[in-house]
């Protein structure tokens, strides 16, 4: 009896601790356009979004897509969305690997076309975490 007390707090702090983040995005790569994420992107932390591409989105200083978040959380991913990293409004940060999944394709016509083939591609993930 005197473990389970503690056990039954322990457990009421948890969902704040580790709270369920939930990541996607659509990311798009064509060889002349370049890449981006015109089909959307978001991080949501506890059914709150925290971080949008449709609030704004840049390249950082390695290349990373780094998102537009609510004041304290930062959000960035590679250019393929093999990897992100997170840090939430408590200054805990984390990084995983998405298991993200990639269609490539022929675009401008190019396969219609008896020249170069030119692929373009289409990465996207959506990774659900301590939920």
């Amino acid at each position: 009896m005197k473990l389970f007390i503690p056990l039954v707090a322990l457990t009421t702090l948890l969902p704040g601790a580790l709270s369920c983040l939930h990541t996607w995005a659509y990311i798009f790569h064509d060889p002349f356009l370049g890449t981006n994420m015109d089909s959307g992107a978001a991080v949501v932390d506890n059914g709150v979004t925290v971080c949008s591409n449709d609030w704004g989105l840049r390249t950082d200083q390695d290349g990373h897509f780094s998102f537009v978040c609510l004041p304290g959380y930062v959000y960035a991913v590679t250019k393929d969305g093999r990897q992100s990293w997170f840090q939430n409004n408590a200054g805990n940060a984390f990084s995983w690997i998405n298991s993200n999944n990639k269609d490539t394709y022929c675009c401008h016509g190019a396969c219609d076309d008896k020249g170069a083939h030119i692929a373009c591609s289409d990465y996207h993930y959506d990774t659900w975490q301590f939920c």
